[in-house]
This record gives structure tokens, sequence and C-alpha cells, in this order.
């Protein structure tokens, strides 16, 4: 006879509450542990893991917090029928965060933006890229009546792509967007207090649509990478000048393979 493999196993002890955290993640990503699923009674949660009561509960009232876990008295644990944003942004949180370095982040940024560009590209209706430009007009509006707050610019940039995102109408790439924003917001902040980056943001975004609503896609990827020329500056494919605050990050990404290639290959 068969003996099934247990969905809990016994844990490590150098951080016990967090090693019982992580088994329940894994759990529910692999599908070993789903929504509306009894948990077993904690006697047997406690031998399969081989931890304490104390220990079990302490790691079972954190992922209740969270909405992973719920508790009905007298009935026993659940799996939560509906996980909510607040069970899933902290496991993106401690995915993102873990990066060794800003340039990893940026990195990560410009893989996930080129996605779903594409996906607005394929996607994208007249009245989504109509939303698209209102937000991009409010950014040039803000400027042309001589704002040029770096809070204000970053929160504009961000509309920019979180309408973008919206128009997408996938819960999941939302949700990554919006914890991704989160994060870089310092630095997007800082990049706007330089003189003109809201100007070139506002043409950067106007270009990017552009070629969004026609469906270029071929062409939005090319356009999200630099082009040096003899005199040492750098344009992007639309033959914009990239100001020195934001070469780093076209630099990290010629690194990395295009999403179009990655999304096509084997097809």
């Amino acid at each position: 006879m068969t003996t099934a493999t247990p969905i809990f196993q016994s844990i490590d002890r150098s951080n016990i509450v967090d090693s019982i955290i992580e088994q329940f993640q894994v759990a529910l990503m692999n599908g070993e542990l789903r929504p509306g699923q009894r948990l077993p009674s904690e006697l047997a949660l406690c031998r399969h893991l081989g931890v304490g009561r104390s220990t079990l509960r302490e790691a079972v009232k954190a992922l209740t917090t969270i909405g992973v876990l719920e508790v009905r008295r007298g009935d026993g644990t659940y799996v939560n029928e509906h996980i909510t944003p607040g069970a899933i942004m902290p496991l993106l949180f401690a995915i993102l965060v873990e990066s060794e370095s800003p340039k990893h982040l940026q990195e990560f940024r410009f893989i996930f933006e080129s996605g779903y560009f594409k996906l607005l590209a394929q996607r994208g209706k007249a009245e989504d890229f109509s939303a698209i430009e209102s937000a991009i007009d409010k950014m040039a509006d803000y400027i042309a009546a001589g704002g040029n707050d770096p809070e204000m610019l970053a929160r504009f940039d961000l509309d920019f792509h979180m309408t973008a995102v919206e128009a997408i109408q996938n819960p999941l790439i939302l949700k990554v967007a919006r914890l991704l924003h989160t994060m870089l917001f310092e630095v997007i902040k800082r990049n706007m207090a330089v003189p003109d980056s809201g100007e070139w943001t506002v043409e950067r975004h106007r270009y990017l649509l552009d070629l969004i609503s026609q469906g270029k896609i071929g062409e939005l990827e090319m356009a999200r990478l630099p082009s040096p020329t003899s005199d040492g500056a750098v344009y992007t494919r639309s033959g914009l000048e990239v100001p020195p605050w934001r070469r780093l990050q076209f630099e990290q990404s010629t690194t990395a393979p295009t999403t179009t290639a990655l999304m096509t290959k084997g097809d």
C-alpha cells in the first residue's frame, strides 16, 4: 500500500513560526491546500510539524491576520474561501525585498512593464487608450501650469502605468504592479527632482501610447531599449535623448532578454 506524502513536514527549529508559515504558503501555491479546505486538528498538526501547541497557535494567528486561514469556533480551522489581497501582498513583498540590489528590482520592472504593455497592445480598447491619454494630459497640464513638485510628478508617472495595468483586467498583474510601484515610489520621486524629467516622461509616455494603441508590439519592444550614438548621448528608439538619471535603468535592461523573446520562444 502506497503512503501519501504528507502536506506538512517536520520543520527547521531555527525559526519555527516562519517555517510553519512558509509551509502553508508552499502548500497553497502548489495546490495541496485549497480555499475552503479544513485543516487537520491542532494535535495532528503539532505531530506532523513537530512543534508545540503555543508555537502552532502563533503561526495560525499570523496566517489568520493576513487572511490565509479562518478559525471557526467549535468547527476548526479552514483555508479562507477567498484569499484576500492582504494574504498575497506579504508574499509578493517578501519576494521583492529579498532582491540583492536596486538593479535587480529595476530589471524586474523593465521585464514586467514590457509584458503588460504588450498585453495592452493586444487587448486594449479605444476607451482604455483614452483613459491612458487622459492620465498623460493631467501630468502635462500640471507641468504647463508651473508644477514641479517631485512627489506629484511621481504620482502622475505611476498613474499612467496603473491606468494601463487596470485596462488589462488581470487582478494578479494589478496586485504586483501596486506593490512594485509602492517600492519604487521614492526612487521615482528622486528622479523627478531632476530638471526637465517631467517633460521627458510626458513625451515618452505619449510615444509609448501611440505604439500600444496601434498594436505595434515589435516597435514597442524596441522602444524600450536605448540606442547609443557617436557623440556619447543615449537615445530611445523614439529619438528621445535618455536623460542621465534614466540611463542606468536602460543599461541594466539591455542585459536581460526581451519580453517578446521570452513569450514567443517555442511558438
